[in-house]
């Protein structure tokens, strides 16, 4: 301000009078109360001078500016615009309190010391607010009267915030209703306080009216306040009503056309192409199903939708014969019809089809869904399926062809071994021999049974295993096992006894054969595994409701099973434990045993645990029936009979205790210091293995593995076997005193005799031979017939109470027989003779009108039962046996075995045969030859010439198989050279005397 332009004038006090005149600018001192200083004369010319300068130039209109002097006492306010009316009004002396304020500034804001500027809001005396806009003005210290040196002088402009509206200021009405300004450290300069956010400008609208918010680069920040009615009140504020107005009606327009896009439109296209996909989806399922379908109108029948198989299999085009069958008026018309089992169709292609129908609705009009199953790929399964079932049948009735011939075949020759057995026994024996008849007796029951476990495998897996109930004593059945296997035990050492409880049933109904079948298997078992210590078997019974459980146990300390093996046991072809060298079976046993005792509906169980043995237990429910009548009753001690039993096994004795006290008899346990009674005690010493203890006076039995079934008298007492009970009570009984001991030396007991003239039909001499044996050791007479037409024959000039027919004879068979004397009106028993017991083989003879069948071989005691039924238990005279002897060996083959009393039937049957072998041959009948080799084969099968009856199969084989009669004649010749080589040293001996069996009358 040092060279700014001429002198100017101070404005003197309020008080002070002053020239009147017009408006003149001029700048007023302002000071403190009592400061002497003189007034800056100079410095406010230059002050005005300076400010008059820069605003002349700007299109602004001029603030007050107010320079204060270094120690905030004194300023200098410039210009000063006022008349003498209204000085006292306008002095600027009410500014002291902001030169205070300027100078505080200074003091304490440093950026003002460094050339920044600094803004302050100060009071105004018309309610108003100013801002000052203070800088440091150091250069003016001297003109001050103070040091330039730190000075704290200062400039401060003075700013009119009503000057602000420049529209306000021309027009006279305001642009907003209120301003808000901060500076940039976010200070609150004007007006009210106001949210400050963003970085840039923005507005809002709210209840009060228009919100603007303005940002400068400085960091300014100006809020301007528009109200609603100042908005309106402006002269474009209709026009922009009318704006806004149009501008929210298009905006309402644009959000209900996108509110009615989203709600109507989309979904609806949206539904579209959903259709359109689902109607896509299922076209391509129509396509590819593995069915046939068509859709058809209901009110023409026209085709409305097809798939890719209806057209495959019923053609192309909708006019093709496979569209116009049968099936589419039968679809159309019966629709509920064809909804159930539908309609096969065969199209004029051969396609089998299976069509069916439902009602259906498509497209606003009803039709009908029709189905197409292909039934070719069926119809051919079936067809293959059917021949396999008929090849499969053919194979099992050639298996079961095969099977009844094979039993037939083996069985004829048994049954010669097992009668003439039997036979035997019934003739005066010394006990040796019969302990060695009743060996090979168990043995041929062994080799029996053997068969009948092969043919029952195939049986059973043919589902023709069936049952023969019927009664039988459990004891005794336990007994005959045990017998059985007595002699194998003992050449292992090992000891073996059976322990049957006293309550068990002595008659119960059941398949014996087949019980007896699965004893013989667990007892075979049994010793086959263990090597030393003992094989028990336990029978023990409990009664539930009308049947009686009966168990037999197996048990021993052999080898035993391991656990992973136990859950496999019963599984056919399994074997344990293979690589035992005892383990020479084929693993059917068990299968067998386990398919036995479902059938009965028994348990089979298996207790195992290796190094430890085996206990094999099989519980059956049986019925309890009354004893068979025609069986002998048991045996009984002599009443108030004293008997004391001893041995190692306690088990053992007590059992024996409790059976023998059933028999009438005192039974005790053996005790050294018991009181001698009135009577001496029988003592039954029972060893299982080693020696028997010594002697030590009184009678004595022992029983033990080496007495036989029949009682034998010692040194020192008796001995007998230890499995029979009844053997067993007949040597106490003969230890009892001297008669009862005579009685049990003697002969065996005959046989009863029933009086019966009995007809027998059968083909093979041998059979009819024993047969007319049996019956007549049973007290019958026995007329034998060779064929059917023979024995009806016979029939007419005799009065008969028996007929016994093999059911394969030449000629007339068993079948036709029996029919043949129903047909005559006779009603006698008529019972069949095979070897075949299958239930379809029992069948046929009850259609024939048999009353029963008799399986070969027959026992006596099947026969002694048969006739027992017949006549109701009656029996008369009886005849006895002759011993059979043996013929002379041939030069080459083995001798003939032919007893003297059938030597001359023999011989005169094979003589006969032969000549019908030669007229066959000659006559050049293969069919003829066959039936005469197979007659041939039967009877040298039974008197021990295998070899030659398998030169006979073999034979026979070949002329089966379709061989030329003329190519067998050599080894026909050698044959029948071979047979009368054995047949002539039996016509030659002549020391036995031919047997004259019973004529017909």
């Amino acid at each position: 301000m040092h060279d700014v332009g001429s002198q100017g004038r101070p404005v003197a006090d309020a008080g002070a009078a002053r020239q009147r005149g017009p408006l003149f600018a001029d700048f007023a001192m302002i000071e403190t109360p009592g400061s002497d200083a003189s007034p800056p004369t100079e410095l406010g010319d230059r002050f005005l001078r300076f400010y008059g300068t820069f605003w002349s130039a700007s299109h602004y209109p001029p603030p007050q500016c107010l320079l204060v002097d270094g120690s905030g006492t004194r300023g200098l306010l410039a210009p000063v615009q006022m008349s003498d009316a209204d000085a006292s009004q306008n002095s600027p002396h009410h500014l002291r309190p902001t030169i205070a304020e300027i100078h505080r500034a200074m003091e304490i804001q440093p950026i003002l010391k460094r050339g920044g500027i600094v803004w302050l809001a100060v009071p105004w005396r018309d309610r108003r607010t100013r801002l000052l806009a203070i800088a440091h003005a150091p250069q003016d210290a001297r003109l001050w009267g103070e040091a330039e040196e730190g000075s704290l002088g200062a400039l401060a402009c003075m700013l009119d915030p009503g000057r602000i509206d420049d529209y306000r200021q021309v027009l006279g009405v305001p642009v907003f209703q209120r301003l808000s300004l901060f500076d940039p450290d976010g200070r609150r300069l004007l007006g009210e306080d106001a949210e400050l956010g963003g970085t840039g400008d923005t507005w809002q609208a709210g209840r009060d009216g228009l919100r603007f918010s303005m940002r400068s680069e400085r960091g300014w920040h100006a809020v301007y306040q528009v109200g609603w009615r100042q908005l309106w009140q402006n002269p474009q504020g209709p026009i922009l009503g009318a704006m806004l107005v149009a501008l929210a009606l298009a905006l309402a327009g644009v959000l209900m056309l996108r509110g009615y896009r989203r709600s109507v439109i989309e979904p609806l296209r949206d539904n579209h192409a959903r259709l359109l996909e689902n109607e896509a989806f299922m076209r391509t399922i129509l396509d590819k199903a593995p069915i046939g379908l068509c859709l058809l109108r209901s009110a023409d029948g026209e085709v409305l939708l097809d798939n890719r198989l209806a057209r495959q299999w019923l053609g192309e085009a909708h006019d093709a014969g496979g569209w116009s069958g049968p099936w589419r008026r039968s679809a159309l018309q019966a629709q509920a019809a064809l909804a159930g089992d539908g309609l096969a169709y065969t199209t004029p292609e051969g396609q089998h089809l299976l069509v069916t129908a439902t009602s259906a609705r498509y497209r606003g009009e009803p039709a009908v869904l029709c189905l197409f199953i292909d039934l070719s790929s069926q119809r051919e399964a079936e067809r293959v399926q059917q021949q396999a079932r008929l090849a499969a049948d053919e194979a099992n009735r050639a298996k079961s062809q095969f099977l009844a011939t094979m039993s037939h075949e083996i069985r004829t020759p048994l049954y010669g071994v097992l009668g003439t057995l039997e036979l035997l026994g019934l003739t005066p024996l010394n006990a040796r021999q019969q302990d060695y008849l009743a060996t090979i007796q168990r043995s041929s029951s062994t080799l029996m049974q053997l068969i009948s476990d092969i043919l029952d495998v195939s049986k059973a897996e043919a589902g023709q295993l069936s049952l023969e109930p019927s009664p039988f004593d459990p004891a005794r059945l336990t007994e005959d096992a045990m017998d059985s296997y007595a002699a194998a035990a003992a050449n292992k050492g090992l000891q073996f006894y059976a322990c049957i409880d006293a309550d068990v049933p002595t008659s119960v109904c059941g398949d014996a054969a087949r019980i007896r079948q699965i004893l013989n298997n667990l007892i075979s078992n049994a010793l086959k595994f263990t090597y030393s210590g003992r094989v028990v078997v336990r029978v023990s019974g409990r009664r539930q409701d009308e049947r009686c459980w009966l168990q037999w146990q197996v048990a021993d300390t052999g080898i035993g099973i391991a656990g992973e093996h136990q859950a496999h046991l019963f599984e056919p072809f399994f074997q344990a434990n293979p690589s035992t060298d005892a383990a020479q079976g084929t693993g059917l046993g068990l299968s067998i045993c386990a398919h036995l005792a479902a059938l009965m509906e028994g348990r089979l169980r298996v207790v195992s645990e290796t190094g430890l043995g085996s206990s094999f237990s099989i519980e059956l429910p049986l019925a309890v029936v009354p004893p068979d009548p025609q069986r002998s009753p048991a045996q009984h001690l002599p009443a108030g009979a004293q008997i004391q039993v001893r041995g190692d096994v306690r088990e053992l004795v007590q059992s024996l205790c409790e059976r023998l006290h059933q028999r009438g008899a005192h039974v005790s346990v053996y005790r050294e210091d018991a009181a001698a009674g009135p009577a001496t005690p029988v003592l039954l010493e029972v060893v299982l293995d080693g020696p028997p203890p010594a002697c030590q006076g009184g009678p004595r039995v022992v029983a033990c593995p080496e007495g036989g079934v029949r009682p034998q008298r010692t040194d020192d007492g008796w001995q007998v076997g230890l499995h029979r009970l009844d053997a067993i009570v007949a040597a106490l009984v003969a230890a009892s005193g001297p008669s009862a001991a005579a009685s049990v030396e003697g002969r065996l007991p005959e046989p009863p005799h029933f009086g019966l003239q009995v007809l027998v039909a059968e083909d093979n001499p041998i059979n009819q031979a024993i047969l007319r044996d049996q019956l007549e050791q049973l007290g019958c007479r026995a007329v034998v017939a060779s064929d059917g037409n023979e024995a009806l024959g016979y029939w007419q000039q005799g009065a008969f109470g028996l007929v016994l027919t093999d059911l394969n004879m030449p000629a007339l068979d068993g079948y036709g027989l029996t029919r043949a004397l129903r047909a005559r009106g006779v009603d006698v028993p008529i019972h069949g003779a095979t070897a075949n017991a299958d239930p379809a083989e029992r069948q046929r003879c009850q259609e024939a009108g048999m009353q029963g069948v008799l399986v070969k071989p027959i026992s006596l005691e099947a026969l002694q039962r048969l006739l027992t039924r017949i006549t109701n238990g009656s029996t008369s005279a009886s005849s006895h046996p002759e011993n059979p002897t043996h013929s002379p060996p041939a030069p080459d083959d083995p001798a003939l075995r032919v007893p003297d009393r059938t030597r001359t039937l023999f011989v005169q049957s094979m003589q006969a045969d032969l000549d019908s072998l030669l007229q066959a041959i000659a006559e050049a009948k293969p069919e003829r030859v066959v039936q005469m080799l197979h007659r041939i084969r039967g009877a040298l099968a039974i008197v021990g010439a295998p070899a030659l009856a398998d030169s006979g199969l073999e034979i026979e084989e070949r002329l089966t198989q379709g061989a030329e009669l003329t190519s067998q004649a050599a080894v026909l010749t050698a044959f029948q050279r071979r047979l009368r080589k054995l047949l002539d040293p039996l016509i030659d001996d002549g020391s036995s005397p031919p047997h004259t069996g019973s004529t017909p009358p």
